[in-house]
């Protein structure tokens, strides 16, 4: 039987071959495809620092680092524009949800309605870019309305803007301040994701972002040792809050996803405490209680493309922390966001993977592609693991290469690799 027909030196099959080439591509490729399309993600965005004062725009592929290099008001909505084009391309994979962790405001402050005005216009420009897709706050320590690590609302003002939520809410076109849809969870069968509780004093809540899902967003600025015009109390208040709110998970057998802007442990850049030392002790023996309810901590806040390993005292790992560059270049990084993907397997929730996208330049262009995976660089060939799974693997020398989210000019600064890794004591 002949099966391969060659005329004017081309080739063309016969039936019987041209049946099997069919029947290798509808067996094969689906299973690609089903894969991607059983696994949910969300996109996660941070360190906006949009300062519409800005009088040039914002170098994309920086030198070094400069405060002043934040985002301009044409080059932010070039961006989320540029974010949501790829995302409709189908580039970047349609999220469920987006979660914006933090520092939305620019690092020059000025007076009020400065300030104002440029939270206004972060909260608004994601609202229209993503008018059908739910977005999650996170508070940054660039984001209280009254001085950077501030606190989150400002109880002195006499006025209806104390705080971002409110800012969200009023100028933003969100119907709730810390989620734009403004979607309460009312039974086991509401619409997800959802607001579960929420504290719009101190700024942190909870939320399902699916069934038994749990997200827990944390103002982490309680326990930096930068906070102004806060205290411990307002801190162990705020960890009180976490317990119970792990406690009701564990209780329920969810899974739950831990949010902040400032990660816990120590600056790779100098060895500086991020948080001080008796809010995060007892923070991380909160983790080591319930490691096996929280399935990942997202945070932020260095501009750098890395990662924390949070180890028990036997050196045991017991979670991550996975960080998310900025979309500001004032740390010498290129702009840069994240899409997780996450799975229900054997009824409990786990992250499976992160895709890192980054934003380069070339001959003025504006360029948006994708710099790794995590599951193909931390992770053994082969294997389905999940992000967790991989964790050991992680090194500062193997984050040194997309440490400044892909900028060539500038890799970034790392004088103290040990800080990867943080202990969680007895």
């Amino acid at each position: 039987m002949q099966l391969v027909n060659i005329t004017n030196g081309g080739i063309t099959m016969t039936k019987p071959l041209r049946y099997l080439f069919l029947f290798f591509i509808f067996t094969i490729f689906p299973v690609v495809s089903s894969a991607s399309k059983k696994e949910n993600n969300f996109l996660v965005i941070s360190d906006i620092h949009l300062n519409q004062a800005s009088l040039h725009a914002m170098a994309i592929s920086p030198a070094k680092g400069n405060e002043e290099n934040d985002l301009d008001q044409a080059t932010f909505e070039k961006i989320i524009s540029e974010i949501d084009r790829n995302i409709k391309n189908g580039i970047v994979a349609q999220p469920n949800f987006i979660i914006v962790l933090g520092d939305i405001l620019g690092h020059m402050r000025a007076s009020f309605d400065s300030v104002l005005k440029s939270e206004s216009a972060v909260f608004s420009v994601l609202k229209k870019n993503f008018p059908h897709t739910p977005i999650f706050y996170t508070f940054g320590n660039n984001d209280s309305l009254k001085t950077n690590y501030g606190p989150f609302e400002d109880s002195n003002r006499s006025d209806q803007y104390k705080s971002p939520y409110n800012v969200a809410k009023l100028n933003g076109g969100w119907t709730d301040g810390f989620l734009s849809t403004g979607t309460i969870c009312k039974n086991k069968e509401s619409n997800f994701p959802c607001i579960i509780t929420e504290d719009t004093t101190n700024g942190y809540y909870s939320a399902y972002l699916k069934s038994r899902l749990r997200l827990i967003s944390l103002n982490s600025l309680l326990f930096s040792p930068n906070r102004i015009q806060v205290n411990e109390q307002n801190a162990m208040e705020e960890l009180q809050w976490l317990e119970g709110q792990l406690k009701i998970a564990r209780s329920n057998q969810e899974s739950v996803l831990i949010s902040m802007h400032v990660p816990p442990g120590n600056n790779v850049y100098d060895h500086t405490n991020f948080w001080l030392p008796k809010e995060q002790a007892l923070f991380l023996k909160m983790v080591k209680t319930y490691q096996y309810t929280i399935i990942g901590l997202l945070a932020s806040h260095t501009h750098a493309e890395e990662l924390k390993v949070i180890k028990d005292s036997s050196k045991r790992t017991i979670a991550g922390i996975y960080m998310i560059a900025a979309l500001s270049t004032s740390h010498g990084n290129e702009p840069s966001v994240k899409t997780f993907y996450f799975l229900k397997r054997k009824g409990q929730w786990l992250l499976t993977n992160y895709e890192t996208f980054h934003f380069s330049v070339d001959h003025s262009n504006l360029l948006f592609n994708k710099l790794y995976d995590y599951k193909n660089y931390y992770c053994k060939p082969g294997k389905k693991n999940g992000l967790f799974q991989c964790l050991d693997n992680i090194t500062a020398n193997k984050m040194k290469k997309y440490f400044s989210a892909g900028n060539k000019n500038f890799g970034g600064i790392m004088r103290s690799p040990d800080d990867v890794h943080l202990i969680a004591q007895e």
